[in-house]
């Protein structure tokens, strides 16, 4: 696309951060100038315009703060690095952040797209011994190719639209999720008759979390492997090579596995297990629920569990809630109300919940070729 050059960031931008103001002295906050930080960057983030909090003058004085000008790119350099995003206005930072204000050389959404694309690189990039973080030197000293300014707003384009396709697709496996959550309660929000879990739950069972770094045919489940409500089989750790894992925590195919301790927001998290992993087991943070075959299908019980209404009274029964881990015991869960489906009609929920979870693996498989495009046209266009 044209010639290019390579040179380092510090040649075509100015890199500045930032700090905090005394948080005990009122006189410096709530004065409406944005202060932006890292936590308020997501990895979908682009154009960030208002912030949890703001700062006074006397605020920005105390600590000679430098304005970010509209339009400057804000990349977090701790805790993690690597977010990237857009002032949508004049704004402010903390100290996690080294942000690039762009000279005329360089167009700030095409520095964008090359940050995004450097993710890993960036975080190799950082040091530090209690944690790591991206010095202003090295980011400085990072090369970027640079062709013209009109090919840089043409490579952002293409970039942009590949990005709205992986969108779309985002966004199609949300509406299916909300599909299956209205079906829900159209085909039992108006059933009067209530039972709790126990009357389609025998027990719990929960298995060991022991782990080790050497690789083993063996793998125990980490409690993010639930915690989208989905059951993510990527989300493991290699068991000891000396452990006999116990049979009954395997995991097979038609388990409901269940979050016992987290965050008060992810305790409770539920997953159905689609296909056997084999030798995969459960750690003592999960249960697996045993179920009454005769009243019980097991894909009703997932949906059951991560019902927005059922979920928040979970989350309201964990002890803890107050501390950063919460907990459910299993007489608590067993013994929580639940509305009284019969069995037939589960089955004719699960069969729609079937089709539509078929439905997503295809769109996920879509997304997945889309972010492999993406990522192709972002090396061609941000190889040195």
């Amino acid at each position: 696309m044209g010639e290019r050059t390579v040179v380092r960031l510090g040649d075509v931008c100015h890199i500045v951060s930032g700090t905090t103001p005394n948080s005990t002295k009122p006189e410096y906050w709530d004065g409406g100038l944005p202060w932006v930080t890292p936590a308020e960057i997501s990895n979908d983030s682009h154009i960030i315009t208002d912030t949890q909090r703001t700062l006074t003058e006397a605020g920005v004085l105390s600590k000679k703060l430098p304005l970010l000008p509209k339009g400057t790119v804000l990349l977090s350099s701790r805790a993690p690095i690597g977010k990237v995003a857009i002032a949508g206005r004049d704004m402010y930072c903390n100290q996690g952040f080294k942000n690039l204000i762009c000279s005329d050389a360089i167009f700030n959404e095409y520095l964008y797209c090359f940050l995004k694309s450097q993710n890993k690189r960036l975080q190799h990039m950082g040091h530090g011994a209690t944690f790591k973080e991206l010095s202003k030197k090295t980011l400085s000293d990072m090369m970027i190719p640079v062709p013209s300014l009109d090919v840089q707003h043409e490579i952002v384009s293409t970039l942009e639209a590949a990005s709205r396709l992986t969108d779309v697709a985002k966004q199609m496996l949300d509406k299916a999720d909300e599909l299956i959550q209205s079906r829900f309660v159209e085909m039992f929000g108006d059933i009067q008759e209530r039972t709790t879990v126990s009357h389609y739950v025998k027990s719990f069972s929960s298995g060991k979390s022991l782990a080790s770094k050497e690789r083993c045919i063996n793998l125990v489940l980490k409690t993010s492997a639930v915690a989208s409500n989905t059951f993510d089989e990527t989300q493991i750790k290699y068991l000891p090579f000396d452990y006999v894992p116990n049979p009954d925590h395997e995991i097979k195919h038609g388990d409901v596995i269940i979050n016992r301790k987290n965050t008060v927001q992810l305790v409770g998290s539920t997953g159905y297990v689609w296909q056997y992993p084999k030798n995969m087991y459960l750690s003592d943070l999960l249960w697996k629920a045993n179920l009454d075959e005769t009243t019980c299908n097991p894909i009703f019980l997932w949906q059951l569990l991560v019902n927005r209404s059922v979920h928040r009274r979970i989350s309201a029964m964990a002890t803890g809630a107050n501390s950063s881990m919460a907990n459910i015991t299993k007489p608590n869960l067993m013994q929580l109300p639940v509305v009284l489906v019969p069995l037939a009609l589960q089955n004719e929920f699960a069969e729609f919940v079937t089709q539509v979870e078929s439905l997503k693996a295809c769109i996920r498989q879509q997304l997945d070729r889309l972010n492999t495009l993406y990522d192709s046209l972002a090396q061609s266009y941000f190889a040195e």
